[in-house]
């Protein structure tokens, strides 16, 4: 569940922006809802380029077949609460794994939720970090 402070936030900064330029192209942030990461790559100034669609059961429903691409420095993802969707979501990246834990389909995670990949395979200021998944190995902990 999402924090409500969080969301908050979130819209606020979403709406201070709209009264400062109401040209929805040169705003910093946006939320785009309700889109399928198709294809993501590294720029050559080192940001990220993603092509977005349409889900495929929504393009079903009311034949649409759009698709588009920006260019970002972050992503963040709300998947809503399938408890899996990261495993389908990053299955072409299985091989970047350490091999051991590929069989076992497991993504390791360290304590800020990062998934560890092998060492060397991923450069060190790229990264995927997993919320909500994965409770097993990062549960509530107390202080006193």
């Amino acid at each position: 569940m999402v924090r409500l402070e969080l969301l908050e936030h979130l819209y606020e900064k979403l709406y201070m922006q709209r009264l400062r330029n109401p040209d929805a192209s040169q705003w910093r942030c946006n939320i785009i809802n309700n889109r399928a990461v198709i294809t993501a790559s590294q720029s050559s100034n080192s940001s990220l380029v993603l092509k977005l669609g349409i889900p495929e059961e929504k393009r079903r429903q009311q034949d649409l077949d759009v698709e588009e691409e920006l260019e970002v420095d972050y992503v963040f993802t709300a998947t809503g609460y399938v408890r899996n969707a990261h495993k389908d979501m990053l299955s072409e990246v299985r091989s970047l794994l350490p091999s051991h834990l590929v069989k076992e389909g497991k993504f390791p995670v360290a304590r800020d939720y990062r998934v560890q990949y092998d060492e060397g395979k991923v450069d060190k200021r790229a990264g995927v970090w997993l919320q909500g998944c994965n409770e097993g190995t990062h549960g509530v902990s107390f202080h006193s």
